[in-house]
């Protein structure tokens, strides 16, 4: 993912609720998958599951983390999530203030880099 392992990365998920993205956003962050989860309460979406056309609110998160931790971020979210096959998509961040994406990349890093 990312043409480097340290390109910065905004992952997007969604949750059954605001109560579940915030539990999957403590397991992350906690664990320094990502440097910083932002929950969206509320929202609308509208998708096809198992044949039927669906239309729920929910909760979405938006996870700032690094290519190198995509894979633990994934497997975190996972583990904690209540949907059989969750929106996890990430997307890398073309430019951003310089500052903040180190910031990002320092507290995802390995403990001892």
């Amino acid at each position: 993912m990312g043409d480097a392992p340290h390109q910065v990365l905004i992952v997007f998920v969604t949750a059954e609720s605001q109560m579940e993205a915030e539990k999957i956003s403590n397991a992350v962050v906690e664990s320094h998958a990502a440097a910083c989860a932002t929950v969206f309460p509320g929202v609308r979406s509208l998708y096809w599951w198992e044949g039927k056309l669906v239309n729920e609110e929910e909760s979405v998160v938006l996870f700032k983390t690094t290519a190198d931790r995509f894979p633990e971020l994934q497997k975190i979210i996972r583990a904690t999530h209540s949907y059989k096959v969750p929106e996890i998509i990430a997307v890398p961040v073309a430019a951003g203030l310089p500052q903040y994406l180190e910031w990002v990349r320092a507290e995802t890093a390995p403990y001892g880099e």
